[in-house]
């Protein structure tokens, strides 16, 4: 997270991280997405994951550098 982010986070806080989810994209491949405060999507992985549980690490690497707790799986 840089300095511009938490600037942001307190200027607009609906684009502040809510939660992390997991889903299944096109063909059976996973990605995760993050979910701002007012539940629009501010990003998604760039990287496809064969498996859910694949995604899911990543996804729970990126909520420890976000500071964000709840991960969801779209299932």
């Amino acid at each position: 997270m840089t300095v511009r982010d938490v600037v942001a986070y307190e200027v607009r806080p609906e684009v502040r991280p809510r939660m992390l989810e997991v889903f299944s994209d096109w063909g059976g491949i996973y990605r995760w997405r993050l979910i701002g405060a007012d539940g629009t999507t501010l990003s998604t992985s760039g990287t496809l994951f064969p498996t859910r549980a694949s995604a899911r690490r990543s996804a729970e690497a990126e909520a420890h550098q976000l500071g964000v707790e709840e991960i969801v799986d779209d299932e």
